[in-house]
Order: structure tokens, then sequence, then C-alpha cells
């Protein structure tokens, strides 16, 4: 058997002892430790995790013609519904285009300015027409640069004047549908549809009409109130076209969810929200309910 060397034991002693003498023969207390027992961990940065009872914002799909109402009644929902709304801005071909496709992945309310795509919404099973409610209405001007003397007792008259460019919005979107009927009825298109140039939204009817691109345009009356470039040369007939009237309706299986049924009656029943409303140049819904047709427009489809 090999010896023990006196360090061999000095080592062995220190390790089972309660402490070891340090240089100036002072106790140094060792801690002991198992296999079982690892080193502690630093400790986990905290982060903040959001509340049980957090509810995400309402998520609306809205025609483009009611963005600026829309986002100027923010803050007076979120005052009713804390988690308020957000919006995406869809025009009418686009949005059939999503129905005929399918949609993955509903918002929780439709704002529609063309009662058909509330028809095609339910038929595809999109929408719950049952919560539907019309909310405002609208009318269709015709409308120049503040100044020029562009006029026309009649819609149908406009084809005297000689200006090089009507802007008129794309059949896809609502204004356009509505302003195809419009001159169809009236027949004045014909006369006309040499100096038609289509644009694709109201912003673009806007852009074209200040860039000279043409020089008069067909737009909602809210558009011209809202806008400050902008007057009116005469307002369209409404047995034109039909009436338009903006909705509001739950997506599919949406209508019990918090805050949905808060929003449509916001809309439709709140009356500061109606007066609002009127001061963007809209239609209150109690008017817009009322049909004032003397004779049903000649319909286009898309």
């Amino acid at each position: 058997m090999r010896a023990i060397t006196p360090l061999v034991l000095l080592l062995t002693l220190c390790l089972f002892a309660a402490g070891c003498p340090d240089q100036d023969g002072q106790s140094t207390e060792v801690q002991p430790q198992t296999l079982s027992t690892p080193d502690a961990e630093p400790a986990a940065i905290p982060v903040e995790q959001p509340a049980a009872n957090d509810t995400p914002p309402l998520r609306i799909w809205a025609d483009p013609a009611f963005e600026v109402p829309l986002k100027a009644l923010a803050d007076d929902f979120q005052a009713r519904y804390a988690p308020g709304y957000e919006l995406r801005l869809i025009e009418r071909g686009e949005l059939l285009d999503l129905i005929a496709e399918g949609i993955a992945e509903l918002p929780d309310v439709f704002v529609i300015a063309e009662r058909g795509l509330l028809t095609a919404l339910t038929e595809a099973s999109l929408a719950d027409e049952t919560s539907a409610r019309t909310f405002a209405g609208d009318r269709l001007v015709v409308a120049r640069r503040p100044g020029e003397t562009w006029a026309s007792a009649t819609l149908f008259d406009l084809h005297r004047l000689f200006f090089e460019g009507f802007g008129l919005a794309d059949p896809g979107t609502a204004l356009g549908y509505y302003s195809d009927q419009a001159l169809i009825s009236e027949g004045v298109r014909p006369r006309i549809e040499e100096r038609l140039k289509l644009q694709p939204s109201i912003r673009a009817l806007e852009v074209a009409l200040a860039h000279d691109t043409v020089q008069i345009i067909m737009v909602y009356a809210s558009t011209v109130v809202q806008a400050d470039n902008l007057e009116v040369v005469l307002v369209v007939g409404e047995d034109l076209h039909e009436d338009i009237r903006y909705l509001a309706v739950a997506g599919a299986g949406r209508f019990d969810r918090p805050g949905v049924m808060d929003l449509l009656r916001f809309l439709a029943e709140d009356d500061e929200v109606q007066v609002k409303l009127a001061g963007y140049g809209l239609v209150d819904r109690e008017t817009a309910m009322v049909e004032d047709r003397a004779r049903t427009p000649t319909k286009t489809m898309r």
C-alpha cells in the first residue's frame, strides 16, 4: 500500500473539516455542494404579460368614402368601448373579389355604401344580415375647382360644356357604380363618352382635378363638404340612381362579440353621432331611409 504523504493528508482534512486555515491562520468556511444541488442560475428578467381580460380593437372594413367620419368618430367610440376600432379601407370591387374568393379572416364589422354588397355578403354567409343598420346617406354632385365658372342647369346639359375631361370613378367603386347609373339614366353618357376619364378612387378624382387632367368630376356631396378644393356645379337628381345608403353589418359569427353591437348602435342610434355625421355632409339616417325616387334607374353591373 502506498503511504499517505503529509500533503495528501492535509488536503483530505481540509475537504472534510468545517474550514481550512488561510495564510493568516483564520478559518475560511466552505459551503458544501452536491451534484443534486447545482449553482443558482441568474434571476430571469421579468416580462410584462398582457392582462387576461385584454380585448383587441374591433376590425372594420370600410368603404373609402367613409374614411374621414370614421376617423373623426374614433375617440367618441373609444369612450364607449375602450379598445376602439381599426380601419381597413376597401373598395366595392375589391370586396366583391374577396367575396368570390372567400375571406379567410372576417372583420368584426363591414361598413358599405351599396346594398348589393350586403346581398353578396349574406348569400356567401360572410355577414349577419339581421345586424345590418342603415346609419347615413349621401347625394351625388358634379364639382369643379373653386373660383371656376363651369355651370349647367341639368346633368344632361353637361355635354354642351367645352371641358376636355370629365372625371368619373371606376364602376368597381361604389361611387362609380352610382355615377354610371346617373349618366346612363339621364342619357348623357354617350354624348360625353370620349371625354370621360375614369379614376380608381375618390382621392384620384381630386388629384386629377387639381392637376387639370379633368375640369369637372362627379363625387359625393360629403366629399365636397370635407374638401377645401371643391365647389358644387350641380346636384344630381336622386331619381337617376339607387339610393346612396351607408350600412354597417356584423361579420358572420361576430354579432355577439364585445363591442360589435356597441358600434352598430353608436353609428345608427346615437343622436350626437348623427349630428356629427351631418357636419361631414352626410344625410341623416331618418332621411336616408325614405324612398324618394320618381322612377327606378337603369342599373349597371360590374
